[in-house]
């Protein structure tokens, strides 16, 4: 690792205060492995002082453990610091260019910051190592749309929906760019997830949603009604999602002519 990439790491901006309850945790060899179990432990039980005084331990070590610097990125972005964070992420980008957990950190930590263009960099630097990575192509394509370039916002959508076609987020965004490329398979593939009863909430009413304006937007205004209007049941308490294609049918039947 460069120079200046340690002295960010070990410099008086990192989580110093993590140091003073280093005398509280029991003695540890100086043990790489020992310490980044320890720490995991720590930072899952949001503990995060002594999770950072055991990763700073293992940088002290070994100033390139990757593992080490994404976790204190991880734990100073959870606890609002944004810059330092940015910097353990950048030190250990550094390290491994291509690692995707920490591509996947950068992304996140500069779509927060508005970057767009650096966070579809490291977004693609993921799908260069995983092409078929679902959660990139739906992140880049969110991204894209933010910077208002719709053409390769519909591209990563289509290729997210293919991959993942349970995150309602693919569905949606498919659906807002160009509704007429939904197919009726495509359709059928989202009714038939529609049936499973354990689906939360929030994904079912988003899923409703999409399918009423596909209709809405191809004209048949009974289904799109009849879709809306079960997004907006299905809030409610006691909705039993076995039952929702009766309730369609129901509504459409009876929909006013």
């Amino acid at each position: 690792m460069k120079t200046s990439n340690r002295k960010k790491v070990s410099g008086d901006r990192s989580v110093s205060a993590a140091v003073q309850c280093g005398s509280n945790l029991p003695k540890k060899t100086e043990n790489i492995t020992s310490l980044l179990t320890e720490a995991y432990e720590y930072q899952k039980n949001r503990q995060f002082e002594q999770a950072s005084f055991l990763y700073q331990k293992v940088v002290e070590i070994d100033p390139e453990n990757i593992i080490a610097l994404n976790g204190l990125g991880i734990i100073a972005k959870d606890t609002g610091m944004i810059s330092l964070a940015l910097d353990f992420f950048k030190a250990a980008y550094s390290v491994n260019p291509d690692n995707v957990t920490v591509n996947r950190n950068l992304g996140v930590l500069y779509a927060r910051l508005s970057v767009y263009d650096r966070a579809i960099h490291h977004y693609h630097a993921i799908l260069k190592a995983e092409h078929d990575n679902a959660e990139a192509h739906g992140e880049i394509a969110r991204l894209y749309l933010h910077a208002g370039d719709t053409e390769k916002a519909l591209h990563h959508y289509r290729c997210a929906f293919r991959l993942n076609p349970e995150d309602p987020r693919n569905f949606h965004g498919l659906v807002q760019l160009d509704p007429q490329s939904v197919s009726e398979e495509q359709i059928k593939t989202i009714e038939a997830y529609l049936n499973k009863p354990d689906l939360p909430l929030n994904t079912r009413c988003s899923f409703y949603f999409a399918l009423g304006t596909i209709y809405d937007r191809r004209g048949k205004y009974d289904e799109a009604f009849a879709n809306y209007t079960v997004a907006n049941l299905s809030k409610g308490h006691g909705f039993d999602s076995n039952r929702h294609a009766d309730l369609i049918s129901h509504i459409i039947d009876n929909f006013p002519a």
